[in-house]
């Protein structure tokens, strides 16, 4: 009696070597896919990083200076502040961000911090003269904010940032004098607020090596009865 054979089907050699040459095709191309994916995010990532950090300067701190308080205008010239160096803004206005908690008078701070590479906004609300003397401090890290805002201070960090520096004009009819570079770097701390005041932000992309620098610049509108006479330090 013949025992009948069964035939098990296998692969081949060349079967296998053509599947494996398939997958590592799928490989590389899903490899492509995602380096492709990752350098379009990092790219998408510093330019919305450059617009947050241009938006904040440009639109809020333009509106800002336009309501800052002035010295030697009625009861609200007792909260006047003004202080200005190159990398950062300090001063008192009566406008803040939408979606701010209240209205009312605002301490706010513009600064660069080189060593994080990062400009930090701060802002905090004030109903006593004595408060407009409240110091930020001096180094903020962005999981320091929840604790800032205990003390009462709301912070915003942008990070990536490679230099921000301000400068101040003294009068009106120097703003087509020479470039922003050639302005005072530095606005004392007497009772006068400057015509106008520029800033310059750069940005460096370490991945592609690309460097831009974005230039503003805020007229002061100065009122009828402020101290006009001014002080600043190159």
């Amino acid at each position: 009696m013949a025992c009948a054979r069964s035939n098990e089907a296998g692969f081949t050699l060349l079967e296998l070597l053509i599947s494996i040459t398939l997958v590592s095709v799928i490989i590389v191309i899903l490899s492509m896919a995602v380096r492709t994916g990752l350098r379009a995010y990092v790219r998408g990532h510093e330019a919305n990083r450059e617009i947050v950090a241009v938006s904040a300067v440009q639109g809020l701190l333009g509106r800002q200076l336009m309501m800052a308080i002035r010295p030697g205008i009625g009861d609200l010239s007792k909260f006047y502040r003004f202080n200005g160096e190159e990398d950062e803004l300090i001063f008192v206005t009566t406008h803040v961000p939408m979606g701010a908690q209240s209205g009312g008078i605002f301490l706010v701070v513009y600064r660069f911090q080189k060593s994080s590479d990062s400009l930090v906004y701060a802002q905090r609300i004030i109903t006593d003269p004595r408060d407009i003397k409240k110091e930020l401090p001096r180094s903020v890290a962005a999981d320091e904010v929840s604790d800032l805002r205990e003390q009462g201070w709301d912070v915003s960090v942008v990070q990536g940032v490679e230099d921000v520096s301000f400068s101040y004009l003294a009068e009106k009819r120097d703003m087509d004098m020479g470039s922003m570079d050639d302005w005072p770097s530095a606005w004392y701390r007497d009772r006068l607020l400057p015509a106008a005041v520029g800033a310059i932000l750069k940005f460096h992309n370490e991945d592609s090596g690309r460097e831009r620098t974005v230039s503003m610049f805020f007229e002061i509108p100065q009122w009828k009865g402020a101290n006009k006479k001014p002080v600043f330090s190159k």
